[in-house]
């Protein structure tokens, strides 16, 4: 229930589908998510990582000329830094409505197979340094090549955020110990757009 519903159904007898898009959004209980028409929402580009930039302090010393999707360079995970980089941004910076959808689309290569040297995309919601809503794609669980670029996508709805300065965090996680690179990462938001 929304106060908006609330007031446009007051003394109706029958509801139509417009009046039910003032409702709460639905929100998944089993951990699949699947994004709606895209159609209805704004489209922000939040933050695209080619890795070609040698002056980024969070990337530096761990970006590679040896393998490339493209450009110069991507960035390397291995044992001596498990976690990449993360891509931080408080809700109230993403959005002032309800809920949002992240999409995140970057490139992974692996150099060996990923059930030998287990990895991940972190996508969750930190409040006072604890995760909320984490969810990841575990790259030992998809079809991916070996010694090939791999393409993936994670789609991601907001919680009900506990506090406005609640951030986003996005980072990748070796789990195992064998080198894998990343490249062209991004990381888009999908706004609802305003009802009428």
């Amino acid at each position: 229930m929304t106060r908006a519903y609330y007031f446009k159904v007051f003394l109706k007898t029958k509801v139509n589908d417009e009046d039910r898009k003032l409702l709460l959004v639905s929100r998944s209980y089993d951990g699949i998510e699947k994004m709606p028409d895209i159609s209805e929402f704004d489209h922000t580009n939040l933050a695209k990582f080619n890795y070609d930039d040698f002056n980024d302090p969070d990337f530096k010393d761990y970006i590679d000329s040896a393998i490339q999707y493209s450009g110069k360079y991507s960035l390397r995970i291995d044992s001596n830094k498990i976690y990449s980089s993360a891509y931080k941004k408080a809700f109230r910076v993403l959005t002032d409505k309800e809920y949002a959808w992240i999409k995140v689309t970057a490139y992974i290569y692996p150099t060996v197979e990923f059930k030998l040297s287990p990895a991940s995309l972190v996508i969750t919601f930190l409040h006072k340094e604890w995760n909320y809503k984490y969810f990841t794609i575990d790259f030992e669980k998809q079809n991916l090549k070996i010694k090939e670029w791999n393409k993936i996508t994670a789609v991601y709805m907001t919680p009900e955020v506990r506090n406005p300065n609640d951030e986003l965090s996005v980072y990748f996680w070796l789990r195992g110990s064998k080198t894998f690179y990343v490249d062209d990462l991004s990381i888009d938001l999908y706004e609802p757009k305003e009802k009428e």
